[in-house]
């Protein structure tokens, strides 16, 4: 055949023009012929369709405006061009050469073999697209499908996809690589063993469509994951901290541990199978900066996920009970079902909802918060064991009494190890507790033990954490009552006096004991030694007859003793036992129609007992019985005969009608038989919100004698007494608030300088004179408030300053005497601060209206030759207005203040002698005495509970000097020294200063 004989120029010529190749040339021998026809029938189907290029291609070849080629061969050197919905099949592009398709054009059935295979323009390489060597480049909308990368150690494949090129169908061999770039897309790719998947784009990130990878996906940018991905055999991956979107479903089912080092968000889901790997999710950056925050649902089907360095939110995690969860150095936030959970150091586990897991591990540092939004109510289920060390445990809480809402932890298992445990209190203003608010419980072997952190607020009150009373014992709760701290929080200084009692005083002390007891009950013991036509009393008393009167003081005394012991007591029996009895004494019998009373009466006297060291027992007889004797002494048919009131000394009582039981059978005894008396537990912030208010007060009040005293001056031009005008003071004193709080020992020290001079001055006759000043004062009051029963503290603090003008008329002040009256007005500003311990600072002001009027009668009581003695009643009313905002702190609670507006009357008198040396100097020394009354009680309100400060009357001791250096310098200055009830005290030294310029 001639066309065999070509040569490669008359190759490339186009085959239509040639006459010679048709099958009818007449220069054709018959076999010649035949073969030719074989070869044009089954060479290929192009040359059927008449293609417009076949063969070997020399040089640079273009096809364009849907011209086709057919079986081309490009070897080195060559290149094939298809432009302009040119197509190409079965191309076969050799090392060295260069086949590219642009605008639309078509190639099906390409084999590059170390050449370069180019597409662009929306061009399309179609159906089995084989490299084994070279290099393939797919961009500008160009697609690629059916695909496969193979080659071997020496001949390396490699796809490029960039600017929105794209693939689909692609397998990715050893040895094989699939970059995607750009804007670019490939979709069902299958990367075998030894084949790479390499991401990178400098833009939004490519996109990666149901990709199954066997291989290495190496991501170095961003990147967008659709469909399903999944890992198989042994894939491995490589991230520098990109960001990974996945929508759709993320699988890891290798067999190797993989690490990935990204960002994933997105709405896609994430599952680990394999149970003999694990899977790392970590982060390059900041572990607290959230790197894994994709919202579809995290299945560990089996094996183990791990968090390295990382912050997981969002997405609910799911897993088989025999797979784990471990966290370290990383923060999780979600919930978890079913898996382990292991906490390790430095990491947290935040709990967004409800969990149910089957075993929980805390390393030390490890944190586990059940409600990290501060809401209340997750609850947490752990089906096996729980164990910590030094773990902690974070309840949210909205704290009232045992109903309260809040986080909660079951423990199906055992417990072990150590927890610290931390509460947070959300919007919850406090309540008393019985049997307190359940955070654990515990059904397998409880013998991990969980240690408060911290201090548990609400409102005005302090929660402990403890474990639960008898059956209860497993569980763990929070408690108000006052009964579930430890005593030995109280100092022994600050102990009742009860528990210092001598066996020598207990006769003294147990006589005094009944009495109290007997007026506190209020007539709940009939006057069994009286006779019924004895007129009735609104204090009973107890009436013996006098053959019998002595056995009272011994009932008495047994009954005290009695009521201690049931406590544990510490008074000594200062009765002979029984048996040591003389003979002679006679023993106090109780009539049986009296017994129940008798019995009622020795209950009440050991509630009292119980009262005063702390006691947690409200009565030892039940309400029911109480109730009971009351009606039988009230009931007329059961009142007795009067033969029946009398002390009979035939009857003996038996030895065990006065024993004293167990202290511990009576304490049960109590327990069962009647609801315990519940003190709440104080926060000491209290205490400082109740001191600011009290030193803000007093801070400015002053009285006549502190800003001028008795002496004038002689004016040297009109030869008239006048008084001096100008004048200063400074204070400062510590109070001590004593147990006018009840559970806080309260402290302060106070400060604070006033100025002030006269401004108008007159005389009303040749005595009388009336002078008007004005004053401004800055002053500083800091406190600091202990508890007694949980030893936590706080500091208070308040500073202001003050503006204000007096008025004063005195009858006679050139020689002292006669009646003086004394007004003040003024008004205050105030900053405040309390900062409780473990508690963040808060901030709030005050202010207010302060007016005073004082008035005295100075009487001359004699004179000598050079002293004169004095003494003069007065009395001050004062009306103190500072008012409080109420504020609202970090916690939530809100405080407030009860009974801004006070009165305080002082009444008193003063004693001073005055020295008659010369004209220009005097000294007077004085004494003074008054007594303080408070109108009501300084108290404060927070989230609704009111604690206030008991003190209202007190008693002042006042000593000090008044002199007159020269005619235009007066000083002064005082000591003063008030006490009250519950230890009160308040010190403080004054020192005066007055100039006539």
């Amino acid at each position: 055949m001639k066309n065999s004989n070509r040569s490669p120029k008359n190759i490339s010529r186009n085959f239509k023009h040639h006459k010679e190749t048709s099958l009818s040339s007449k220069n054709k021998s018959p076999i010649a012929t035949c073969v030719a026809a074989a070869l044009f029938i089954f060479g290929s189907s192009s040359v059927i369709a008449n293609p417009d290029h076949e063969g070997i291609v020399v040089g640079k070849s273009i096809l364009n405006k849907k011209q086709s080629a057919v079986n081309a061969i490009i070897n080195e050197g060559n290149s094939l061009v298809l432009t302009d919905s040119a197509s190409a099949e079965h191309t076969a592009v050799n090392t060295g050469s260069i086949f590219t398709l642009k605008e639309d054009s078509t190639a099906d059935i390409t084999s590059v073999t170390g050449g370069f295979f180019s597409l662009s323009g929306s061009s399309k390489a179609n159906i089995n697209t084989v490299l084994s060597g070279g290099w393939l480049e797919v961009n500008d909308d160009a697609s690629i499908t059916e695909t496969t990368i193979s080659s071997d150690i020496e001949k390396k494949s490699t796809v490029r996809l960039y600017q929105d090129g794209s693939a689909t169908k692609t397998t990715v061999g050893d040895n094989g690589i699939l970059y995607v770039s750009g804007d670019s897309r490939a979709e069902e790719t299958h990367v075998t063993k030894g084949g790479k998947l390499i991401v990178y784009s400098e833009s939004q990130g490519p996109t990666l469509k149901n990709t199954q990878i066997a291989g290495t996906l190496t991501l170095k940018s961003d990147v967008t994951l659709e469909g399903k991905t999944e890992f198989v055999s042994s894939a491995t991956i490589k991230t520098t901290g990109h960001l990974i979107d996945n929508q759709g479903q993320l699988i890891f089912n290798s067999d190797k541990d993989i690490v990935i080092e990204a960002m994933i968000d997105g709405q896609g889901s994430l599952t680990k199978e394999n149970p003999l790997t694990t899977l790392t999710l970590s982060s390059a950056g900041d572990a607290w900066v959230a790197s894994y925050v994709y919202s579809g649902e995290t299945h560990i089907n089996a094996g183990n996920l791990k968090l390295a360095n990382t912050h997981f939110f969002g997405s609910p995690i799911s897993g088989n009970p025999n797979t784990r969860l471990i966290l370290e150095k990383s923060t999780l936030d979600t919930t978890v079902q079913g898996s382990s959970v292991f906490i390790d150091k430095h990491s947290i586990w935040n709990m967004q909802g409800d969990s149910n897991i089957h075993h929980l591990d805390i390393l030390d540092s490890g944190r586990h918060d059940l409600n990290n939004p501060g809401k209340t109510g997750n609850q947490l289920i752990i089906n096996g064991d729980y164990f910590s060390d030094n773990g902690t445990l974070i309840f949210h809480s909205q704290l009232a009494g045992d109903d309260s809402v809040t986080d909660h932890i079951l423990i199906k298992g055992n417990t072990g190890g150590h927890t610290n445990v931390r509460v947070i209190n959300v919007n919850g203003e406090g309540n008393k507790t019985d049997s307190g608010i359940q955070l654990i419980e515990v059904r397998g072997i409880s013998d991990g033990e969980f240690s408060q952190v911290g201090r548990i607020t609400a409102g005005a009150y302090e929660y402990r954490l403890g474990r639960g009373k008898d059956e209860l014992s497993k569980n763990w709760y929070l408690s108000s009552d006052i009964t579930d701290y430890s005593s030995d929080g109280v100092p022994e200084a600050e102990l009742p006096g009860i528990l210092v009692l001598k066996s020598d005083n207990a006769a003294v002390f147990s006589a005094k004991l009944a009495d109290y007891a007997l007026q506190a009950v209020g007539g709940v013991v009939d006057s069994f030694t009286q006779p019924e036509t004895s007129p009735p009393s609104n204090t009973p008393e107890l009436t013996v007859p006098d053959p019998k009167r002595a056995n009272a003081a011994v009932f008495s005394a047994k009954l005290a003793d009695y009521a201690l012991q049931a406590v544990g007591g510490v008074v000594d029996s200062f009765t002979q036992p029984e048996t040591n009895t003389p003979s002679n004494t006679p023993e106090l019998t109780v009539p049986d129609p009296k017994r129940a009373n008798a019995e009622a009466f020795s209950a009440k006297l050991a509630d009292y007992a119980l009262q005063a060291v702390g006691g947690v027992v409200d009565t030892f007889t039940s309400p029911e019985q109480t109730e009971q004797t009351e009606q039988t002494t009230a009931t007329p048919d059961s009142t007795p005969k009067s033969t029946d009131s009398a002390v009979k000394p035939a009857s003996t009582p038996k030895p065990t009608d006065l024993a004293v039981k167990p202290a511990n059978t009576v304490i049960s005894n109590a327990k069962t038989a009647a609801p315990k008396r519940q003190t709440l537990v104080h926060t000491p912030e209290n205490g400082s919100y109740i001191a600011n208010i009290a030193m803000a007060r007093n801070l400015f009040t002053t009285r006549l004698e502190d800003r001028t005293s008795h002496y004038l001056y002689k004016d040297i031009v009109t030869g008239q007494w006048q008084p001096t005008s100008m004048w200063m003071h400074t204070q400062g004193g510590r109070s001590q608030f004593g147990h006018t709080v009840e559970q806080l020992n309260i402290k302060g020290n106070y400060y604070s300088v006033q100025l002030g001079g006269d401004i108008a001055q007159w005389a009303t006759n040749e005595q009388g004179s009336g002078r008007i000043g004005m004053l401004a004062g800055l002053g500083k009051a800091t406190n600091h408030s202990h508890s007694k029963v949980t030893s936590y503290h706080s500091r208070g603090s308040v500073d202001g300053y003050n503006l204000g003008i007096y008025a004063t008329w005195f009858a006679d002040q050139q020689h002292n005497t006669g009646v003086y009256i004394d007004t003040l007005a003024q008004y205050s500003w105030f900053n405040n601060a309390v900062n409780g311990q473990d508690k963040a600072e808060e901030k709030y002001k005050s202010s207010g209206f302060t007016t005073s009027i004082e008035s005295g009668y100075t009487f001359n009581l004699a004179n000598s030759d050079q002293l004169s003695y004095f003494i003069q009643p007065n009395a001050q009313i004062t009306w103190a207005g500072i008012n409080t905002q109420t504020h609202k702190t970090a916690d939530g609670a809100v405080v407030s203040y009860r009974n801004n507006g006070h009165f305080i009357t002082r009444i008193g008198a003063k004693a001073y002698l005055q020295t008659h040396d010369t004209l220009n100097t005097k000294f007077t020394p004085f004494v003074a005495v008054n007594w303080i009354h408070q109108n009501q009680n300084t108290g404060t309100t927070i989230s609704g509970q009111g604690i206030d400060n008991k003190i209202q009357n007190s008693t002042e001791f006042n000593v000090g000097v008044e002199s007159q250096i020269d005619q235009q310098l007066h000083i002064w200055a005082n000591i003063n020294h008030q006490i009250g009830r519950y230890n009160y005290t308040d010190t403080n030294a004054l020192v005066g200063v007055k100039y006539h310029f």
